[in-house]
């Protein structure tokens, strides 16, 4: 997307600053989003099953799953249990992208590497309870930092560098953004396991600080709402401990800069696959596993292979 605005300002002879500023603001607001595994499922094996099935359509699917490919999103979360109601949760996430970019009438592309590296953390509490319903409320901060790594491999590109080194490209920034979020779930236990509905609010804002000077008055703010419905079935109902068939439906609303990030206002995600029960072998995490998931209606549409853990 970045890469986007740079050609846009470099034949286009208008001023780009306003670009630059919310190109940075997409930025971080798709972080926030991409680092939630709760409401985007990353994984490996990217595919496109219109492909697989040999159906008829455009090319979207391709450049969903080549952007899928393109990103690397690692996120490593951790809970502190204070009491019943009351936690605190963290999470410290990577995000990469490597592409290479063509200008016009150039055969030589350029090589740009971007990643956003995030310190997250907020206190969660519930604000009540009824039978199987809670709510919950949450405050949080992240703390984010982008570089941005850009070779020029061809004479022409090598032209423009004065031009756009250290705006465009070779860049960094850093920003801090409130996040604050609202819970509410019902989840009801029956004898082959049991059902969750979930939806969450969440709404964010902050504010760039340090790095360029092109990127510090970057303002990223926006919002995602999510509602899912999750199954787990027991495949022996015999046993206490056992593995279990997962299933999850969802959609996922965006605004602000997080819609624009995505290219559209809502998306579905949906898969299923095999959980293991982990409690009777560790306290660290309740259950592991492995699935296919499926994104549809983003610039991330496409399926994936995923990794399930501390799944609801």
């Amino acid at each position: 997307m970045r890469k986007l605005v740079f050609l846009l300002c470099v034949f286009i002879t208008l001023p780009c600053d306003a670009s630059v500023k919310k190109a940075y603001e997409e930025s971080f607001a798709s972080s926030v989003v991409l680092s939630d595994s709760d409401v985007v499922r990353f994984g490996f094996g990217n595919f496109d099953p219109v492909n697989i099935l040999e159906q008829l359509g455009d090319d979207a699917g391709d450049k969903s799953v080549d952007l899928r490919t393109q990103l690397q999103v690692f996120a490593l979360p951790y809970t502190y249990t204070l009491d019943e109601d009351s936690r605190i949760n963290t999470h410290f996430s990577y995000i990469s992208q490597s592409q290479e970019i063509l200008l016009d009438d150039v055969t030589i592309p350029d090589d740009s590497h971007d990643q956003i590296f995030t310190a997250y953390a907020d206190y969660e509490t519930a604000l009540y309870r009824y039978d199987n319903w809670l709510l919950e409320g949450s405050i949080g901060a992240h703390v984010m930092h982008y570089d941005n790594i850009h070779d020029y491999n061809s004479p022409e590109s090598r032209a423009t560098k004065a031009e756009v080194e250290g705006i465009y490209f070779n860049t960094t920034a850093n920003s801090v953004l409130t996040d604050m979020g609202l819970t509410l779930s019902r989840r009801k236990a029956s004898r082959w396991g049991h059902w969750l509905v979930k939806s969450s609010y969440n709404h964010f804002f902050g504010k760039g600080f340090g790095g360029d000077d092109t990127t510090r008055d970057s303002t990223p703010s926006g919002w995602y709402f999510a509602n899912s419905v999750r199954a787990t079935i027991k495949l022996d109902q015999k046993l206490k401990h056992t593995e279990s068939i997962y299933l999850k439906f969802q959609r996922v609303d965006l605004g602000g800069d997080a819609r624009s990030a995505f290219s559209t206002g809502h998306y579905y995600e949906y898969g299923g696959g095999l959980l293991i029960d982990t409690r009777p072998w560790t306290s660290w995490f309740d259950n592991i596993g492995i699935g296919l998931h499926y994104n549809e209606g983003s610039v991330l549409s496409g399926g994936s292979i995923v990794i399930y853990f501390n799944e609801e």
